[in-house]
């Protein structure tokens, strides 16, 4: 058994479907992921463009695991 986040998994199986065999993902739901940014204190531009990236993509559909592998496949077949 081994423990990562649903979306690794998912990747890996994307990946390389051969695991499906040996690999099974299952999601706690019980939980939340977010995500967080860390900026160095003495980089105030990165600072300042995580903010704003932060604030234009705030109101923006928030996008599930399988969403996100669907996305990461299409941009691989380009």
């Amino acid at each position: 058994m081994a423990y990562r986040d649903d979306f690794e998994i998912k990747k890996l199986m994307v990946d390389d479907p051969s695991m499906t065999v040996v690999a099974r993902s299952i999601t706690l739901t019980d939980k939340v992921d977010t995500i967080a940014v860390g900026v160095r204190p003495d980089n105030p531009h990165l600072a300042a463009f995580v903010d704003l990236y932060l604030d234009l993509a705030r109101g923006q559909q928030v996008l599930n695991t399988d969403e996100i592998i669907a996305r990461y496949r299409q941009g691989s077949k380009a």
